[in-house]
């Protein structure tokens, strides 16, 4: 069975889609100023601990454990486990401090949010979608 979805619906479904997004950053935003807790760390710290590693010790890009020289990230980073060429596009987050580095990646992400929907109601315009319970 196929289920007619009318532009409108779509475009007002990724609104909303959009607006829960802005809405749970803006909830989660204070969370990013306080210090981490002691036994989990940021996905973030992988990150931002990969990229430093990846211009000032590329051998130990993987390493699950604080190396001599490494940025300080308290209580620890978390270990890098996604492919290299993440780092590049990570790199540019290096020219800030970590809590800076981590403000500016929340902010590019919500502000990507809108061109995300953009691309999904251009995918699902012209389908027609089954609804799944």
């Amino acid at each position: 069975m196929k289920i007619k979805i009318d532009e409108r619906t779509l475009v007002y479904w990724i609104i909303i889609a959009v607006a829960l997004n802005v809405a749970f950053f803006y909830m989660s935003y204070p969370d990013t100023l306080k210090p981490e807790s002691h036994d989990l760390a940021r996905d973030f710290s992988a990150y931002y601990i990969g990229a430093w590693r990846l211009f000032h010790n590329p051998a130990q890009i993987y390493s699950g454990m604080a190396q001599p020289g490494d940025y300080l990230i308290l209580p620890h980073a978390q270990t890098f486990k996604y492919t290299p060429s993440f780092l590049i596009l990570f790199t540019p987050f290096l020219s800030l401090a970590y809590q800076n580095s981590l403000i500016a990646f929340n902010i590019l992400q919500i502000a990507l949010i809108p061109l995300l929907g953009f691309f999904v109601y251009r995918l699902l315009k012209d389908k027609n979608p089954v609804l799944a319970a």
